[in-house]
């Protein structure tokens, strides 16, 4: 059977073809001794065309993703720190804008694995921390955007803008400490496993190595599934759905929900689900499914894999098509209007 995992989760997506790499080889050893099985020719050419253009696909999409993300990260890093001040907003765009620069820069690792014919060339470290950094970097904006949810709602109600930035400050820390510790388990289940055509990068929840699937190692997939969606998704949305939902009943709210900022923190977390959510809930699809979905995931895992990367340049896109400006010239301008009319 065909074993399917997203990219930066449960396995390296050349297991949408499980044999990648053995495809390839069959089909030359195919044409060397066999030359009447037409039909057989026909479907190893077949899986070794989707090969190819997965290989076109990831490289392309995830190519983009870096020449969009790195500069304008980098743009925001540099804005935020040179012309914003001490605003409890800006630091929260700032951890993010980290977090997506770093995502951004162990891309090319991919790139070179795809491009490759999805074989892993360097090293179990490596290795992990492909799959540990972009989980982190989901963890992170989602934890971000529920902070940021309860900053809007609580924080600036408070006049002392020192213990506004302290307490925002503080809870960015915290908001990296938890997603370090969430993405643990990249740290511990990726594996780099020898196949007789190369090295593939992997999830393995098993502790031997035996290749048998056990309950328990059932049991950590589960559970590290549904803690990415949890936290990854539910968290965040289920955050901003209160708080809104709180601010809505509060006297004079519509200067806060028409300002800029707060359109701009909506657009983000619409942006992240639409990145991560097929991402987190094909694995959990194909967890549960008792009928083989390997078909249909040949299809949509890849999609869902590129939606993904592109949460790594998702963000300042959004300041520049909602803010109408990356030097986010919004964020000291909307910040009057946010305190004013939750002091109201």
């Amino acid at each position: 059977s065909k074993s399917l995992n997203c990219i930066f989760g449960t396995t390296n997506v050349l297991s949408v073809t499980a044999h990648g790499k053995e495809t390839m080889a069959n089909l030359t050893e195919t044409f060397d001794y066999d030359y009447n099985e037409s039909s057989v020719l026909d479907k190893l050419y077949t899986e070794a065309q989707e090969i190819k253009i997965l290989m076109y696909m990831y490289t392309g999409m995830y190519s983009i993703t870096i020449l969009l993300g790195v500069p304008l990260n980098i743009l925001v890093i540099i804005t935020l720190f040179c012309r914003i001040g001490n605003y409890e907003a800006a630091i929260w765009l700032l951890g993010m804008a980290i977090s997506d620069l770093i995502f951004c820069l162990f891309l090319p690792f991919h790139i070179v694995s795809a491009w490759d014919n999805f074989t892993w060339r360097f090293g179990w470290i490596l290795c992990k921390l492909s799959s540990f950094v972009p989980f982190m970097s989901m963890y992170l904006t989602a934890f971000i955007l529920s902070f940021m949810s309860l900053e809007q709602l609580f924080f600036n109600r408070f006049s002392c803008i020192s213990c506004r930035f302290n307490a925002s400050k503080n809870m960015l820390l915290m908001s990296w400490f938890a997603a370090a510790i969430l993405s643990c388990p990249s740290l511990l289940y990726r594996v780099v496993q020898h196949r007789k055509n190369g090295e593939v990068c992997m999830d393995n929840y098993e502790y031997g190595t035996t290749g048998l699937v056990t309950s328990e190692g059932l049991k950590r997939k589960s559970t590290v599934l549904y803690m990415r969606f949890i936290f990854g998704i539910i968290l965040p949305v289920a955050s901003a759905a209160i708080c809104y939902c709180l601010l809505v009943l509060r006297k004079n709210s519509f200067r806060i929900k028409s300002s800029v900022n707060y359109r701009i923190r909506k657009a983000v977390v619409i942006g992240h689900c639409l990145c991560w959510l097929p991402c987190l809930c094909l694995p959990l699809w194909q967890h549960h499914s008792t009928t083989d979905i390997s078909a249909i995931l040949t299809v949509v895992l890849p999609v869902s894999n590129a939606l993904a990367a592109i949460s790594g340049c998702i963000k300042p896109i959004i300041y520049i098509t909602t803010g109408d400006s990356l030097f986010l010239p919004w964020m000291k301008d909307d910040y009057a209007t946010t305190r004013d009319g939750q002091s109201k």
